[in-house]
């Protein structure tokens, strides 16, 4: 499954030229190298975040459900997701994955990741 966000420089003069297209690919290479890496299952990290969003969606007065959703855990489960899952367009047009795309992702400062994992649920 892939999925794209595209984002926008909001004070550049030209609203067209500031567009970024970020992409992410989820497929069993994207599996394999999360579990070889992290030592966890990427669909049993997701399915915890999804819990979470879920919880205070359903029932926003909820403290608990806000708290596990605040959380640095939660951040940095969602970081780690979306890191592995995150890929760079080649010049042949194809999506690539690696340990090269992770350390762009940590690079990256415009990407909303909390709209990124909502549109990735979306896309499911």
């Amino acid at each position: 499954m892939k999925f794209n966000i595209v984002t926008y420089d909001p004070t550049a003069e030209n609203i067209n030229d500031s567009k970024h297209t970020y992409h992410f690919l989820r497929n069993l290479n994207t599996e394999k190298m999360f579990r070889d890496e992290l030592g966890a299952e990427l669909q049993a990290q997701l399915s915890t975040l999804f819990q979470i969003m879920s919880a205070v969606d359903s029932a926003p007065q909820d403290m608990k459900a806000i708290e596990r959703r605040l959380s640095l855990e939660f951040s940095e489960t969602r970081h780690e997701c979306l890191k592995f899952m995150y890929a760079e367009l080649t010049d042949a047009g194809t999506l690539k994955q690696g340990e090269s795309t992770r350390q762009a992702f940590e690079l990256l400062d415009d990407l909303d990741e909390q709209r990124a994992l909502e549109t990735f649920f979306r896309n499911v």
